[in-house]
């Protein structure tokens, strides 16, 4: 008798534990206005672990366990538990794909930001959704197959994942149909930046050939999808780019990639971040890679920032939150966190005079952020 109430407990307390589950998501849903997902952090080009960087973790995760003197064997829970107090440089990774970002908005349909090597994952993951029939964006209460891409400029890191975007080649009835935004003038157009990537011998399937409804709009102008008014603004980088502020009333993220830090631009840039919530910053480089140091020249002119220039653009614009990212793919991650912790020194220093509080992350793929 004794054992069949244990055991109805052990059923009730797992239908509470269900039920406050889904009320905490439901109430999430009710609340957040945007969601952001980083699937790609890398500038330049894409940059996988090799058994040299996959070494290194292990002999830190070894040091740091004598130092600790853990004793083992955990189990299984007991380790995964103890590999999430561990520095992201040491249990994981900040990731090699180059840039993507996804946005879930309310009541909007899905909007990605840059099509880099890291819209591969968010492809597989939106066909996933589709295989176990969740809406495409859980935001949004009709789940239609339509998505809008935004690309900041047409440099290959931020473009050489579009051919590998799997819910690009869904044929009916499953077709989904595609908005491209891009710069579009006598030089330049989205479509016929997307048409030569693919063109032989650089792809074997012809841009033309993928099955998905397609559309080109130039993004010289604000527009609004769905409840998000998207502004863009154009920013100092060889070959030209758009900064792109995304808003649903007083809610703003604003996503300023490939950017180099320049006077005008920056109190431009300044302006257009005004009071946004998140802030993504370039900052590829340090502040002695970007002047020079001894034999190696300064990356001045090479189109990208350091975290200082970030730092000091999202305090002067009054952002809420900055995450660093683009990150050069000559750094591993144990420089990563190197590059992150200087940057925290850098925002004491220089917000001492100011009196304004600034929260810097460190962009990862697979990060989230709600607003």
């Amino acid at each position: 008798m004794v054992e069949k109430n244990f055991k109805n407990s052990k059923i009730l307390l797992g239908l509470l534990k269900l039920y406050k589950t889904r009320k905490e998501a439901k109430s999430m849903y009710s609340e957040t206005t945007m969601q952001i997902q980083y699937w790609g952090v890398r500038g330049s080009l894409p940059c996988p672990m090799t058994m040299q960087h996959i070494q290194a973790k292990h002999i830190a995760l070894l040091q740091r366990i004598m130092q600790e003197k853990k004793k083992f064997p955990y189990s299984i829970c007991e380790m995964q538990n103890y590999l999430q107090t561990l520095p992201r440089s040491i249990m994981g990774t900040y990731g090699g794909d180059t840039t993507c970002i996804e946005i879930q908005a309310k009541n909007t349909p899905l909007i990605i930001l840059d099509a880099g090597t890291g819209i591969r994952h968010l492809g597989d993951n939106i066909i996933q959704r589709l295989n176990q029939q969740k809406k495409i964006n859980p935001f949004s209460k009709k789940n239609v197959r339509e998505i809008h891409i935004f690309f900041t400029h047409y440099h290959w890191d931020h473009l050489q994942g579009m051919p590998f975007f799997a819910p690009a080649y869904l044929l009916e009835p499953n077709i989904f149909t595609l908005h491209f935004y891009g710069r579009i003038n006598e030089q330049v157009h989205v479509h016929k930046t997307l048409q030569t990537q693919q063109q032989s011998p650089y792809f074997p399937i012809p841009w033309e050939n993928i099955p998905c409804k397609k559309y080109y709009h130039d993004v010289s102008e604000s527009c609004q999808i769905g409840e998000v008014k998207i502004t863009s603004a154009s920013l100092t980088h060889p070959d030209s780019i758009y900064a792109y502020r995304f808003q649903i009333k007083d809610k703003a993220f604003v996503c300023a990639t490939d950017t180099e830090y320049k006077i005008d631009t920056a109190t431009f840039l300044q302006k257009f971040a005004e009071n946004a919530d998140i802030l993504y910053h370039d900052a590829q480089y340090t502040p002695e890679e970007y002047i020079g140091e001894k034999n190696k020249p300064g990356k001045y002119g090479w189109g990208h920032s350091t975290y200082e220039h970030a730092i000091q653009n999202a305090i002067q614009a009054n952002v809420k939150h900055l995450v660093l990212g683009h990150h050069d793919p000559r750094k591993d991650d144990f420089q990563l966190e190197q590059l992150y912790k200087n940057s925290l020194q850098y925002k004491q220093q220089f917000s001492q005079s100011i009196d304004k509080t600034l929260e810097i992350t460190l962009a990862y793929q697979g990060l989230q952020q709600q607003l």
